[in-house]
């Protein structure tokens, strides 16, 4: 439940990358202890690309302070050249071109968009084989031919606020010739030969129209003119085929249908085009119109799907002007909707639309979707697609246990055949169109659509490939990634993963086997997709794939080739992520980091062992004192093995006794080699704490059903006691902070142990009865309770059929238990733990005179954005377990309450 959002919020503060670390990582170094004014120059590794010839490598570098760079590196050099204020770094397929966007400084990007301007960007154009930059100013976009030898440019609108197209510049990159139009609304290059696209949009409609250019020649003809709008320039992959929405008003109706233009093969003259109308196929359902949303070719161009929705039909003026307002302000919410009300309004698609194709050869129109099917996995490259029915688990659906039933829907005649019920694990079909993969009852089958056959695949293979460790309450438990890898090309076998391995299924049943060997060593194997182009899994050539140490948490990259030992890539004592492969060679880039060293870039020309470091961000990091990381091991009152990650204060004194603050989530000791810059409007920057004098502890909490409360309680008393074993951690000093799911845990963790001296709890669950059936936005505007049953809560069952559990596990409910002072934080607009959950732990607090302050935050959600409420909460956790952990002076608004007025006052002077 939380675990999404939380994810969403950790992610500019923890990103959960790799799992990599060792039991002992880099000594602590010494020197300077970094502070808030130190912390704006921490950098950070941005969006980055390289070459498809392996040569060069480009990449963002992003400072704290908003301030960033590009750099290009070349990688044969190792010359790196900073390119200023640098962005959006492309390379074109042929290797000869680099291209970015130059964009104002930081200071001049915040005053513009102060005053209501939108910064503008030049772009950069840098010809990497004579050395030569070309500079063009003020662009909105560009796209290149798959030639990489023209150049399409947009540019700000010059012609009004009124005009829907803008100007555009083609250019030839070798001549520099330079062809430009007007009125272009939207523009795209063929994938075969140098032919681009348009659309013009006038503000009368009487020059709209879709021309195309070809570049080659310098020609232009006009395809289809019409006082109508199109849109949806769609090209088919490797094709000179072309296909457009035409709009079409019906006077009767709201809203617009489309016809659909379609041109084939061309070659940069005009050629007639076929067109789908809906009024030509007395199939055509008359209570529905095509959209706009979607339009996809078949692989061979025979076919194009898109899809339909009801009409809404007009209302008569006069009677809608009758009504005024006497029409009444209501909704009717029924124990039958599917999709509650809130949820019905925050939908994308508030009406369902039905995926449908035209068959272009045959001229021939067929509904994929209706009232049955009304989900169907849409692939371009085979005749038969998967859909699935719902309706007959919608109950469960709605508290979280999904399934549907599943069909076939040949997509020629549309005929469906139910192929499985109850199920909720389908994956993709095969490359040849006849098999689908299936999970059922822990093992993976394939049904064959030819002949009819379910065969379990993976029964008797030596591993699992569900994941029991996963600890939520559900029928199925997932597999591992929650998807299979992929299809072999063949169609023969699939690939997916174990606990520890890569495996290689065959379809027909014959057996499988692993492609790796971690299983005995305990080291976790997981493929890593270096083709993004590539729909299926070629298992004569190479792949890569990441492996990390359950227990002991190196990680690295290994390269796998059929029949031959695996060649380590890089292996070792760090953290490794953004594994990239170029596409014209072996070369790879990836980088290392441990909590202590910076990530950086590493270069491997061989995609081998043999590497070099070719960037070097935080540098200046060798001045300033910093901590170090390592492991701790405990068992849960399960007896279940846990681990759990200890940050060493900076300028660590042996036989010093220090507090500790002790950060919990779920599993967290993946953290241990993660690199974590300072900063001031990161809040639980675990490496600032340590920079303030504190241990910090990251335990893993797995969950028991029905007592998530109870079962963290008891684990994180464990882990706490492990980490004091040590004997560097005073006992009476140690305090617990957390966030959303882990606010519900530190708000409720206190009133069953006074082990800790203060909590944080940050937009936490503190009654679980009144959040069950809380509606959160954020979640689609659905109800909480399926997230509690079976997702993060964990919690099995609904309150009314078992009360007690939800009591017992709920912190309001545990309040006069509680010893702990306790400051809790929350946003007045949460969209995902309603800011009354903190309200009511605030009153029942005060009711029992406990020690509690709230911090609500105006105008925020879930996760601070404002930076000066980032920099503000921050202060204050300081602040709050300075007080309470090292015995500093206490603030005022930690001891006793102040006054609005004073509060007003004081926010007025904040900034002196």
């Amino acid at each position: 439940m939380r675990k999404t959002k939380a994810s969403t919020l950790f992610g500019f503060f923890f990103s959960i990358l790799l799992i990599t670390s060792s039991q002992l990582v880099v000594a602590q170094t010494e020197g300077k202890i970094p502070g808030p004014e130190d912390y704006d120059k921490w950098e950070r590794l941005g969006r980055y690309a390289l070459s498809d010839n392996g040569k060069y490598l480009a990449y963002q570098v992003n400072k704290n302070n908003k301030e960033y760079e590009l750099i290009l590196v070349n990688l044969e050099l190792n010359e790196p050249d900073s390119l200023g204020y640098g962005s959006n770094p492309y390379f074109t397929e042929d290797g000869k071109y680099f291209f970015y966007y130059i964009n104002p400084d930081a200071e001049s990007t915040k005053q513009m968009r102060n005053n209501g301007e939108i910064p503008g960007k030049d772009l950069a154009i840098h010809n990497l084989e004579s050395d030569e930059l070309q500079i063009i100013e003020n662009v909105s976009s560009y796209e290149i031919s798959s030639s990489s030898q023209y150049l399409a440019i947009s540019f700000p609108n010059s012609n009004g606020s009124d005009a829907l197209g803008t100007d555009i510049a083609i250019m030839n990159l070798e001549s520099w010739e330079e062809t430009n139009l007007g009125n272009v609304a939207e523009y795209a290059w063929s994938e075969q030969g140098n032919l681009l696209a348009l659309i013009l949009e006038t503000e009368a409609r009487r020059g709209n129209a879709v021309q195309l250019f070809d570049a080659e020649e310098s020609r232009l003809k006009t395809l289809d003119k019409a006082n109508s709008s199109y849109l949806g320039l769609t090209w088919r992959e490797d094709s000179r085929d072309l296909a457009v929405f035409r709009s079409s008003v019906d006077s009767i109706y709201e809203d617009s249908t489309h016809h659909i233009l379609v041109w084939k093969d061309l070659a940069g003259l005009a050629k007639q085009a076929q067109e789908f109308s809906q009024e030509n196929f007395k199939n055509f359902p008359k209570d529905m119109r095509l959209l706009s949303q979607t339009l996809g070719w078949s692989k061979g161009g025979e076919s194009l799907f898109f899809d339909l929705k009801s009409w809404e039909q007009k209302q008569d003026k006069d009677s809608l002007e009758s009504m005024g307002s006497a029409a009444p302000g209501i909704q009717i919410w029924h124990s039958k909707d599917v999709d509650i009300i809130p949820a019905q309004e925050l939908a994308r698609r508030p009406m369902h639309t039905y995926l449908s194709v035209w068959h272009i050869d045959t001229d021939k129109f067929v509904q994929l979707e209706n009232e049955l099917i009304d989900d169907i996995s849409y692939q371009e490259d085979v005749q038969t697609l998967i859909g699935a029915d719902s309706d007959p688990y919608n109950l469960e659906a709605m508290f979280g246990r999904p399934n549907k039933d599943y069909y076939t829907v040949d997509i020629r005649s549309g005929k469906a055949h139910k192929f499985l019920e109850k199920c909720n694990h389908v994956y993709g079909v095969s490359p040849d169109g006849n098999q689908v993969v299936y999970l059922k009852n822990d093992n993976f089958h394939v049904y064959n659509f030819k002949a009819g056959t379910h065969t379990n695949v993976s029964k008797g293979l030596e591993a699992s490939f569900v994941n029991q460790d996963d600890d939520h309450p559900v029928a199925q438990k997932p597999i591992y990634r929650y998807w299979i890898i992929g299809w072999a090309e063949n169609s023969q076998s699939f690939f997916v993963h174990s606990k520890y391995d890569i495996w290689q299924i065959q379809a027909d049943g014959s057996g499988g086997k692993a492609l790796t060997n971690g299983k005995d060593k305990k080291i976790i194997y997981r493929h890593i997709n270096t083709d993004f182009e590539a729909e299926y899994i070629d298992p004569t050539q190479r792949m890569y794939a990441s492996k990390s140490g359950e227990w002991s948490k190196e990680s690295g990259y290994v390269s796998l080739m059929p029949g031959k030992k695996e060649q380590e890539i890089s292996w070792g004592t760090f953290q490794h992520y953004r594994l990239r492969k170029a596409k014209k060679s072996e070369a790879l880039v990836f980088s290392k980091e441990t909590f202590s060293q910076s990530p950086n870039f590493y270069y491997s020309e061989k995609g081998d062992k043999k590497q070099k470091k070719v960037s070097d961000i935080n540098a200046f990091q060798k001045d300033f004192a910093w901590g170090k990381s390592e492991l701790i091991e405990y068992k849960n009152a399960d007896g279940k093995r846990l681990q759990g990650v200890l940050f060493y204060p900076a300028n660590y004194e042996a036989g010093k006794k220090y507090p500790m603050i002790t950060y919990i989530y779920e599993r967290l000791s993946q953290r241990l080699n993660q690199y974590m810059p300072p900063s001031n409007t990161n809040y639980y920057n675990h490496t600032v704490f340590t920079h303030h004098g504190y241990f910090v502890l990251m335990p893993d909490i797995i969950f028991t059903e029905g007592e998530p409360g109870i079962s963290s309680a008891k684990t994180i008393e464990i882990a706490v006691k492990k980490a004091l074993e040590s004997g560097m951690i005073d006992a009476e000093k140690v305090g617990l902070v957390g966030h959303s799911w882990g606010g519900y845990q530190a708000g409720f963790v206190p009133t069953q142990t006074d082990i800790f001296a203060a909590a944080v709890s940050g937009a936490g669950l503190m009654n679980l009865i009144s959040m069950y059936g809380t509606v959160t936005r954020a979640f689609g505007g659905n109800l909480e309770s399926d997230h509690f049953e079976t997702s993060q809560e964990r919690m099995g069952v609904n309150p009314w059929q078992d009360p007690d559990r939800y009591l017992r596990n709920s912190p309001i409910m545990q309040i006069e238990n509680l010893n702990t002072p306790m400051l809790v934080e929350v946003g007045d607009n949460d969209q995902n733990v309603s800011w009354t959950q903190g309200i009511e732990f605030y009153n029942a607090a005060r009711r029992h005179g406990k020690q509690c302050v709230m911090i609500s935050y105006a105008n925020e959600g879930h996760g601070l954005r404002q930076e000066k409420n980032q920099r503000d909460y921050q202060r204050r956790i300081l602040a709050w377990f300075g007080h309470y952990l090292k015995g500093e002076e206490a603030e005022d608004w930690i001891l006793s309450g102040i006054p609005l007025e004073e509060q007003n006052r004081r926010l007025k002077n904040w900034k002196e």
